[in-house]
């Protein structure tokens, strides 16, 4: 769904419609249907001026949003070699990255579905463990390969942060730990270090998630970003085999 974020700018900058047609000439009946979503379309002109006016860029009136958004990764993972994800391992700046030369790339095929539009994706990631006096899970996770940057950034664009998209990282990194629970149940660790790679071809992202008894992400790397999007966005949040984002009916 694309919204026209008219009504939002005005709030912000604290102005009126009065004030927009008197620095626009566009009319207030216009200006009216455009801010109650009435229009049935907008010329280029008219864009050119209500930018202007406002002092923001074009996309800064647009946005996408959604009604229902489903995700599930599929319990199986594949091996995988692609020159791309050859080039997303090779970015080593630090010392965690330099045991990645002994791991295997391997995939997830991932189902996805916004408002009943139905795709797939495929992830790409490497897990590794570094055995040391404080053993260590790393899990680089590739979500730019396939595009999947696209699903990030509808997510962004509806709740205007990273909490939705915290969200689906950990339910994908949750799956790799369960899929390679035969690596795991043999040490003893309490959190995993999360190496992503989401708009850019490189790691732009990193962080450590704690681990329960079972050495699968505790519940509280779930419930914090679930509480803020139900709390903050009017949305509801399902979380099982997948992820189930849908907007509160009113």
């Amino acid at each position: 769904m694309i919204n026209f974020n008219l009504k939002e700018i005005l709030d912000d900058k604290d102005m009126t419609i009065s004030k927009l047609n008197e620095l626009t000439g566009i009319s207030r009946n216009s200006l009216s249907l455009l801010l109650n979503g009435k229009s049935r379309g907008i010329q280029f002109d008219t864009l050119e001026k209500i930018v202007n006016a406002l002092n923001v860029n074009i996309e800064d009136l647009f946005s996408q949003s959604f009604n229902t958004l489903k995700f599930k990764v599929e319990n199986k993972k594949y091996f995988f070699q692609d020159k791309e994800i050859e080039a997303f391992l090779d970015f080593k700046t630090s010392k965690e990255l330099t045991n990645i030369n002994n791991t295997t790339s391997y995939s997830l095929k991932c189902d996805f579905e916004l408002d009943n539009i139905k795709y797939q994706k495929i992830i790409p990631y490497v897990f590794s463990i570094e055995f040391s006096n404080e053993n260590s899970i790393y899990i680089y996770i590739d979500l730019y390969y396939d595009n999947f940057s696209d699903v990030l950034k509808i997510l962004y664009s509806t709740f205007g942060n990273l909490k939705a998209q915290h969200l689906l990282v950990n339910y994908i990194t949750d799956n790799i730990l369960n899929l390679e629970k035969d690596k795991t149940n043999i040490i003893d660790i309490n959190n995993v270090n999360v190496y992503t790679r989401q708009y850019e071809p490189r790691i732009n992202s990193v962080k450590s998630l704690a681990l329960n008894n079972n050495n699968l992400l505790k519940e509280s790397e779930f419930n914090r970003y679930i509480n803020s999007i139900e709390n903050l966005y009017g949305y509801n949040v399902q979380l099982d085999n997948e992820i189930i984002i849908s907007k509160r009916q009113h």
